[in-house]
């Protein structure tokens, strides 16, 4: 009703605090398709402030991550999710996975590093900007980006979640726990040993 009354006063900017965050989640889900159409329509900005990753990667044109009170990095938001700035800002658009690295080098062209992490495995690793070597960093990836299979890594399934169409997996990877999300045709049981890869990952700094 608040949001019909505004409409009729045609404002060239619509503030929404959290609107979506007091509906059951597929009340929610429904509105978030709403309101993306809604803005589409009336050819107006919309500032919309949530604490809901899944809502504002859905909703928005460019995202803009807060910290204490400053941005962290604002931009569309597949980039934001595929290419954040540190770790902070993968953490809060979503589960992120972390590993050691060490013999950080630069190559000699484009954005990649060439890293070792765990179990000596060296792999080329993009990053967001240049690196310099005594900048503590790590190698963030997403569980959607661990493909089973053939791989330099092996682990062992500790816990497995079922999700529908896909499975949500905790591999113990020698002192690390490690989620991966895979299709759940096939999936590993609890006990099983896996070799994986890490399909996409990018080096960044801790802040």
């Amino acid at each position: 009703m608040a949001l019909g009354r505004a409409i009729v006063r045609e404002p060239k900017v619509f503030l929404l605090d959290e609107p979506l965050s007091n509906l059951d989640a597929r009340l929610r889900e429904e509105m978030r398709g709403e309101l993306a159409e809604l803005r589409a329509r009336l050819g107006v900005t919309v500032l919309l402030v949530t604490h809901d990753q899944s809502e504002a990667l859905a909703t928005a044109d460019r995202v803009a991550v807060m910290r204490a009170g400053r941005i962290a990095q604002v931009a569309a938001p597949a980039v934001l999710y595929e290419e954040p700035a540190d770790l902070y800002v993968a953490e809060v658009l979503g589960a992120v996975n972390e590993l050691p690295v060490s013999a950080v080098r630069h190559l000699p062209e484009g954005p990649e590093l060439d890293v070792e992490t765990v179990g000596g495995v060296r792999m080329s690793v993009t990053a967001p900007r240049p690196l310099p070597t005594v900048e503590p960093v790590v190698m963030a990836f997403r569980p959607e980006h661990v493909v089973l299979g053939e791989g330099p890594f092996a682990g062992t399934v500790e816990a497995r979640g079922y999700l529908g169409s896909r499975v949500e997996l905790t591999l113990a990877l020698e002192r690390l726990t490690i989620r991966a999300t895979v299709p759940a045709s096939g999936a590993p049981r609890v006990g099983e040993r896996v070799k994986f890869r890490i399909e996409r990952a990018r080096i960044l700094p801790r802040t």
